[in-house]
């Protein structure tokens, strides 16, 4: 059993809410978004698709995948820069766009944005998320941090209308994440070894506990100030 495999079946048996939040409220997005298109006749595009893990969402709709690079299974069907010119994708191409945890890794977000208007129907959406506070990761392309306004600008500038905004958690959720995976980015450099699951087993209830009530502060403290994550949706007007 490998790694990823491992890793699967973990986040089977222990609740994902309260060990990532972040990732919970991103796979729940998703499925909304899933909800709303994934009939026949749509076409779904998914910006930085990765291992495009997220096609197993979209069983109806034409499921259309994107990245800088093919990925070891073959499976990405638009091989290029996002930020770029060079109008791959037909305009006005597809119905709804999946950006997820995609765009802090692109080297220009807004010619990111103005690329997925130009592909949109008019009507279509984006359904994005990406980070306010989070640790470096996917090294050496991690390139940005965005607040709400921020992101509210870089959507007007494209021409796009906010049309859904909600955050991922606040600070006792952020203070959470950081306190428990500290241990993990400091001592284990190798998370593939004996001692690395035992710390993660061992490690499990006291995460949990500390998960629950950081859920539940946020909730009675309404501290919106800093969040790890957050959900947008964007529509090209019609």
């Amino acid at each position: 059993m490998n790694t990823d495999q491992i890793t699967k079946l973990y986040y089977t048996i222990v609740p994902l809410r309260f060990i990532r939040f972040h990732a919970y409220r991103v796979e729940r997005f998703i499925k909304k978004m899933a909800q709303e298109y994934d009939f026949k006749g749509n076409k779904i595009l998914d910006i930085g698709a990765g291992s495009t893990y997220h096609s197993g969402h979209f069983s109806k709709a034409k499921y259309l995948s994107q990245d800088i690079i093919q990925n070891s299974y073959n499976t990405i069907d638009y091989v290029y820069d996002i930020c770029s010119k060079d109008e791959i994708l037909d305009s006005e191409a597809v119905n709804v766009i999946l950006c997820a945890q995609v765009l802090e890794h692109l080297t220009a977000p807004q010619s990111a944005l103005d690329e997925m208007f130009r592909v949109l129907k008019p009507g279509g959406k984006v359904y994005l998320t990406t980070h306010m506070a989070f640790e470096e990761h996917m090294l050496p392309h991690d390139y940005w941090r965005f607040t709400e306004f921020g992101m509210r600008l870089l959507a007007k500038n494209s021409k796009f209308e906010v049309i859904h905004f909600e955050r991922h958690g606040a600070t006792a959720n952020l203070i959470h994440y950081a306190f428990w995976t500290w241990p993990i980015r400091t001592l284990f450099k190798n998370r593939s070894n004996v001692i690395y699951y035992l710390y993660a087993i061992l490690s499990t209830p006291f995460i949990l506990i500390t998960g629950i009530l950081s859920e539940f502060i946020d909730y009675i403290s309404k501290d919106n100030g800093i969040y790890t994550n957050f959900e947008i949706i964007l529509k090209k007007r019609e």
